[in-house]
C-alpha cells in the first residue's frame, strides 16, 4: 500500500477501506475512496508532501 510510505496514518483510510457504496453494496473502488483520503488528510501538517508522494508513488 502505497499510503503508509506515505506518512498518510492508517486511522485516516483504515475505515473507508471496507466502506461500501449505498447504491450497490459493493466496496468503494480506489478511485472513490481517493478523494474521501484528500479530505481527511488535508487538514494535517504535511498535507502537500504526503499527497505528492502517493501521487508519485513513493515513500
Amino acid at each position: 500500500m502505497i499510503l503508509m510510505p506515505a506518512g498518510i496514518p492508517p486511522e485516516v483510510y483504515k475505515l473507508l477501506l471496507y466502506k461500501r457504496d449505498e447504491a450497490t453494496g459493493k466496496t468503494l473502488s480506489k478511485r472513490k475512496i481517493a478523494p474521501l483520503i484528500l479530505d481527511k488528510v488535508e487538514n494535517q501538517r504535511d498535507y502537500g508532501t504526503q499527497i505528492g508522494q502517493v501521487v508519485e508513488g513513493i515513500g
